[in-house]
């Protein structure tokens, strides 16, 4: 299993990837990518999120972007 995690004290948030399913894991605090970046990261700007914290975001915690590369 592949795993990453990136911390923001400014923003006080914690993000936890995995490439794998955790199927004995389950946690109401447990987010989509997506849903994170709009619930939990948007919390920490006035107006929009820079996009490039949203690309970063999403480059290294998406499945998506993994599943592009494992073509």
């Amino acid at each position: 299993m592949k795993w990453a995690v990136w911390g923001e004290r400014s923003y006080g948030i914690c993000i936890a990837g995995f490439t794998d399913e955790m199927k004995d894991y389950s946690n109401e605090l447990e987010f989509p990518i997506n849903r994170a970046i709009n619930e939990l990261v948007s919390l920490n700007f006035k107006s929009a999120i820079p996009e490039e914290v949203i690309t970063k975001l999403k480059k290294y915690y998406s499945t998506e972007e993994v599943e592009k590369e494992n073509g």
